[in-house]
């Protein structure tokens, strides 16, 4: 096998609903084009972007499986870990090569935390939660690329989201250009639903891919 792409991936995010920002810095690689492997440090920034503090640590890693000439399959797993404990989160993915420039996506992904935090009722235990993703990936060029990605989350019955359910729904604009085969900006914009306050939270993501 042998390194086929890699990458560092210099982000920026901002919340408006919980007001933080947000800094990630990502090292990532595929390897013969199919397996993929990624480690990430995501920190905080604070309301005033005058604060610093690890948020966490994260570890990705998927193989792309085909099944017909526009089929595919991409069983993975996300392992992070923080402060507050550690988190497996394996998951699988299907996807179909609509036409040439256009590919859909679906996911699912079950999300198991390994350590202990206070439920709606006021219990100290584990939380899980399910999700489920559609990406419609377009290359509208050569160099620039869009992406739609919606997420429906679904928590255990003792926790809730922001907006007092167990359920949520976010949706996800991507935009990139590339400019060469280094660089590639992109922003993305974003409805996470409720913040833990019952505010909106709105999310505007800037970054750069630098790759090797």
């Amino acid at each position: 096998m042998k390194i086929t792409d890699s990458w560092v991936n210099f982000r920026e995010a901002y919340m408006s609903g919980s007001e933080q920002f947000q800094t990630k810095i990502e090292y990532g690689m595929k390897l013969d084009d199919d397996l993929y492997f990624s480690i990430q440090n995501t920190s905080g920034q604070g309301k005033h972007f005058d604060e610093f503090n690890n948020r966490y640590n994260e570890i990705e890693s998927n193989y792309k499986i085909p099944l017909a000439s526009r089929l595919f399959f991409w069983p993975g797993f996300v392992f992070n870990w923080g402060s507050n404990g550690s988190a497996f989160d394996p998951y699988v993915k299907l996807g179909v090569q609509v036409t040439d420039n256009f590919m859909l996506i679906a996911g699912y992904r079950y999300n198991q935390n390994n350590y202990q935090s206070f439920d709606y009722n006021g219990d100290y235990t584990e939380d899980s939660n399910q999700e489920v993703n559609i990406w419609a990936d377009l290359n509208v060029t050569d160099r620039i690329w869009m992406e739609y990605n919606f997420t429906y989350h679904k928590r255990d019955e003792d926790y809730r989201y922001g907006n007092g359910s167990t359920e949520n729904y976010e949706h996800t604009l991507a935009l990139s250009y590339k400019i060469d085969d280094h660089f590639t900006p992109y922003i993305d914009v974003a409805y996470l639903d409720k913040a833990s306050d019952g505010d909106d939270e709105n999310r505007v993501r800037i970054g750069v891919y630098y790759h090797f």
